[in-house]
């Protein structure tokens, strides 16, 4: 999991989140209201399809996902993998109690599980 996890505001202008794609290891960004509650996820591929429509300057809560599901701190990696299978995303975040722990990806998550494989062996 991706932690500290950087989020960023509804109001945040696309070209903010183009800047911090650029110039981060990051593809996705928790979006957070005011009292810092998760209500939403904006990724390379939301951005990707906002710019294709001319759009840099809207503000990311007309593009971010809000139907995207959320990973609880809780779940084990194989109920994690299962959700992020059947969500099609390629990232998700990790909440509890409204907060984002941080942001977890397929990727993390074949590297934990090879990792495994090869202490098994």
């Amino acid at each position: 999991m991706a932690t500290p996890v950087e989020v960023i505001a509804p109001t945040t202008r696309l070209e903010v989140v183009v800047d911090k794609i650029l110039n981060s290891p990051h593809t996705a960004f928790a979006v957070v209201n005011a009292e810092h509650e998760y209500i939403g996820l904006v990724t390379l591929s939301t951005v990707a399809r906002a710019m294709s429509e001319g759009e840099n300057t809207s503000p990311t809560s007309d593009y971010m996902l809000i139907d995207a599901p959320e990973l609880d701190r809780r779940d084990d990696l194989l109920q994690a993998y299962d959700i992020l299978l059947e969500s099609g995303r390629s990232v998700l975040p990790v909440v509890e109690e409204r907060h984002v722990l941080g942001l977890l990806s397929h990727s993390q998550i074949m590297k934990v599980m090879q990792v495994g494989q090869l202490e098994d062996e």
